[in-house]
């Protein structure tokens, strides 16, 4: 069945009491309105219109703003909240599942202008939606009850949704730095089968579309929180750098107005971390033209200036912080200050500096664990991988070994056979009972550490190598003694 078969149908039903496709209460919701404060509670918008994907190597990242629910959230002028607003242009999509058929549609509002302005906005929100499409029907997918048997996407004229019962999401998203703004609508019935499919009880929705959302929402952050901002990364890629990075303007994407304010205001942009701004937000590259090699800035993928301008102190903007002329020289150094934000940011928390949500403090662990401090934990895992100084220490006279571990504290022990259950029982016999049950100790609190973050890397990379340090000093004290008796002698 052809786009315009679809609409007769769906403008019959908009006339006619036949049920819909996709399966509704008899009775219609009373209006349910939520302006989200938290992005992560929308994160199950992205079961409705995807909140990331790319348009060929073109990322495009969302925010959900707003979710309603009702018969009031579809229709009138375009002037008033939860009016439907007939501007284009507008596309649908369609999925058989083994729940049922299923469909909503999107709608991607342009800038003003004349016909030309609107023909190529069309061109470019065609494209758009049609990598939407394919980003939801792979989401769909994920989940058995609402994967596509089969799927279809496309533009269409503004749908005649009148007085039907709809679920509603408007949301924000960036491409290039640049955001518009859109909506999705699906039918009401839609949200209850993402929260079944979510895991949400039945009596917890309350029939309820938008709170059965928000549920399904902290179910998918519960269950997977290093999946939401991940899938939100971007592929950074400049002289001989290929990394993926959730840059710290993208971070503020996930977070609830009162954290932002506190990350911005008692955090980054405060003293020295306030006069490196620009370096945090976008960086230099050289890029190759006709009239040769010439420098360029490169703007950030997706800050919000409209929601993050207004929460930085005035000297920001009067001091030009924010100016091209403050960015970073070169991508490596933009990630460092990156880096060094999120480090700044960890420690902040970790010392109770800096009081987030839950959700804001546990998301900026995942991603300093996961962006800062596992490449700096690589290289420690490689001297634990080459079992490094413990292979030395072997090399050494038995009773040379012997007095290092004897003069070795507990805790530099521990370090110096993490990761080797060989290298544990090679100085274990030298061990006292307790003095083993010391470095067990002292192991299980570095292994925690370590998966936490806070382990001092370096601090722990001197412990391990204290022991060779020790056996060293008494090879060279052996020598010189050895030396002054042949003295003595002689």
């Amino acid at each position: 069945m052809g786009i315009k078969g679809f609409f007769d149908r769906f403008g019959k039903r908009s006339r006619e009491p036949v049920p819909a496709e996709t399966s509704l209460p008899e009775r219609p919701a009373p209006l349910s309105i939520l302006d989200l404060d938290n992005p992560l509670d929308g994160l199950s918008v992205g079961l409705v219109f995807p909140l990331a994907f790319s348009v060929g190597t073109v990322p495009v990242r969302v925010r959900p703003l707003r979710l309603e629910a009702g018969t009031t959230v579809a229709h009138g002028d375009d002037t008033g909240s939860g009016a439907q607003d007939s501007r284009g242009p507008w596309f649908f999509w369609k999925a058989d599942t083994p729940s049922g058929k299923h469909g909503g549609f999107w709608q991607l509002p342009g800038p003003a202008g004349d016909s030309s302005v609107q023909e190529a906005w069309n061109k470019t929100a065609s494209t758009l939606a049609a990598a939407a499409a394919m980003k939801l029907k792979e989401t769909l997918a994920a989940r058995s009850d609402l994967a596509p048997l089969a799927f279809s996407a496309g533009p269409c004229k503004a749908p005649l949704l009148g007085e039907k019962p709809v679920f509603r999401a408007d949301f924000r998203y960036a491409v290039r730095g640049a955001f518009r703004e859109g909506s999705a609508y699906t039918g009401w019935g839609y949200p209850f089968l993402v929260g079944a499919s979510l895991g949400v009880a039945a009596q917890d929705t309350n029939d309820d579309p938008v709170g059965t959302m928000v549920a399904g929402s902290r179910v998918l952050l519960e269950a997977a929180s290093e999946d939401v901002w991940r899938s939100r990364a971007f592929m950074f890629r400049d002289a001989g750098i290929e990394r993926m990075y959730l840059p710290v303007y993208e971070l503020f994407n996930l977070l609830a107005e009162q954290d932002l304010r506190l990350v911005i205001q008692n955090n980054l942009a405060v003293g020295i971390q306030a006069e490196t701004l620009g370096s945090l937000f976008m960086y230099r590259t050289s890029v190759r033209t006709d009239a040769g090699i010439s420098e360029r800035v490169l703007p950030p993928h997706s800050l919000d200036r409209r929601r993050v301008d207004p929460l930085l102190p005035g000297s920001v903007g009067e001091d030009g912080r924010l100016d091209p002329a403050h960015a970073a020289p070169d991508l490596q150094a933009f990630l460092r200050r990156n880096d060094e934000a999120y480090e700044e940011l960890f420690q902040a928390l970790r010392k109770d500096k800096l009081e987030l949500s839950a959700n804001a403090a546990a998301i900026i662990r995942s991603i300093y664990v996961a962006l800062v401090y596992a490449p700096r934990r690589r290289a420690f895992d490689g001297f634990v991988s080459a079992r490094e100084p413990m292979m030395q220490i072997r090399g050494f006279a038995e009773h040379t070994a012997r007095r290092a571990v004897d003069t070795s504290g507990t805790k530099t022990l521990a370090a110096a056979v993490y990761g080797s259950r060989e290298d544990l029982e090679f100085i274990a016999r030298w061990c006292s009972t307790r003095k083993r049950e010391a470095i067990a100790d002292e192991q299980k609190r570095l292994e925690l550490d370590l998966s936490e973050g806070v382990a001092d890397l370096e601090a722990v990379v001197r412990d391990r190598f204290t022991i060779l340090e020790k056996a060293n000093a008494i090879t060279a004290a052996d020598a010189r003694e050895q030396k002054n008796s042949k003295l003595v002698n002689n």
